[in-house]
């Protein structure tokens, strides 16, 4: 056995050397390395594609622009749903397998979804403007541009308006301040369900 508890693999046999036994472009001792320095614990230098996204670890370590920098131990380094592979960084969203978006990025367009939800959804991460079409059945998403498009109207009756900075009025509706210490009637914080809030029947 090497120090730190590899085995005695191709580059490492007798010390640090330059082996590759998985012959993915990076030696033995530079995966030990990486192993440490990038707490990368899980990069194998018996494997190719530690993370199996169809990247090698080198091409993750060291990519070639477009591309850049993913966790070679983690098949979606920015946890969006999109795995690296897809995640190209060429700007030009293609499909699911192409999505063009920014590895290191939840959000490349920033609209508010997730760049895998969104492509998962048929939706273009890469175009603000053009969110997830494929919604679950009763869920539907409208862009908010100005007071109107908020759907809130004065002539509809709404119970527990809340306005999660400051009382506020958007398209004539007066929105109630909401905190920790001024809540409407029949409203409670859950702060064991991840900061949800409940509202209560009447």
């Amino acid at each position: 056995m090497t120090p730190g508890g590899l085995p005695d693999l191709t580059g490492l046999l007798a010390g640090p050397g330059p082996g590759d036994f998985d012959n993915d472009l990076l030696t033995d001792a530079q995966e030990y390395a990486l192993s440490r320095a990038r707490s990368w614990s899980g990069i194998s230098p018996a494997l190719a594609d530690s993370d199996g996204d169809g990247l090698s670890d080198n091409a993750e370590a060291n990519p070639t622009a477009p591309r850049r920098v993913t966790d070679p131990t983690k098949s979606d380094t920015d946890g969006d749903g999109a795995s690296d592979n897809a995640e190209n960084g060429t700007g030009d969203y293609v499909d699911l397998n192409s999505t063009g978006t920014n590895s290191q990025l939840v959000d490349t367009d920033l609209d508010f979804f997730p760049d895998g939800y969104e492509a998962l959804r048929g939706g273009n991460p890469m175009a603000v403007g053009t969110g997830p079409a494929n919604l679950p059945a009763g869920v539907s998403i409208g862009i908010v541009t100005d007071e109107a498009s908020t759907g809130l109207s004065t002539s509809e009756t709404f119970t527990h308006k809340m306005s999660g900075g400051a009382a506020t009025t958007v398209n004539g509706v007066a929105l109630d301040l909401l905190n920790t210490t001024v809540t409407p009637a029949n409203f409670t914080w859950d702060g064991g369900a991840g900061g949800k809030s409940i509202i209560g029947p009447a």
